[in-house]
């Protein structure tokens, strides 16, 4: 499986065109007037301009690893805090778990920062859902870690809004990853508390 696969590939965000009436949603929103306000006294760019920045950046926000995003959230689950017990499971013991069907929602806030000449002007903050329905996964475990992916098969729907606008609705490609993704040292699993 392709480790460099970003949730901005997974969702074909490469490049975030948005139209008239999507740039005018961010233009309108409170939180842009502030940092307009503060960019005019700085610099000649138009709204249009920054808002298009804006929208170029919140793309960026969304280059993060979907095999480590699966993984992390998959960490979080209940069933997976019995591998924490070293008791029951020693640091060299392998364990192969499989997945069945299932839908994992993840809610993100995050933050483009505004710089002009360096100096911060403002920061703009994106509300972003992620609904992502796996039809099967294979986890290796050792050591309270999810150390592979194996045989990810997944779609998605993807939510962009900004303030009380939705910006951007986005549904994935179907993706099969047929093939194993080694997590090097591991993404951790919280121990039962």
């Amino acid at each position: 499986m392709n480790t460099a696969i970003t949730l901005r590939d997974f969702f074909g965000l490469k490049e975030i065109n948005l139209s008239q009436q999507q740039l005018a949603g961010i233009e309108r929103q409170q939180a842009t007037q502030v940092v307009f306000s503060a960019v005019t006294k700085f610099s000649t760019l138009s709204p249009q301009d920054l808002c298009a920045g804006i929208a170029d950046a919140m793309g960026q926000t969304l280059d993060i690893s979907l095999p480590e995003f699966l993984a992390a959230t998959w960490c979080k689950a209940r069933e997976l805090r019995k591998y924490t017990d070293k008791t029951k499971y020693k640091p060299n013991d392998v364990n192969y778990v499989e997945l069945v069907k299932h839908t994992l929602s993840s809610e993100h806030q995050p933050e483009v920062e505004l710089l002009i000449n360096h100096s911060s002007v403002g920061k703009v903050k994106f509300d972003v859902t992620f609904e992502i329905e796996i039809d099967g996964a294979k986890l290796k475990i050792q050591d309270g870690k999810i150390k592979q992916l194996r045989a990810v098969t997944c779609k998605g729907v993807c939510k962009i809004e900004y303030g009380d606008y939705e910006l951007l609705k986005k549904a994935s490609r179907d993706l099969e990853l047929p093939g194993m993704v080694d997590l090097g040292e591991g993404i951790a699993i919280p121990a039962a508390a």
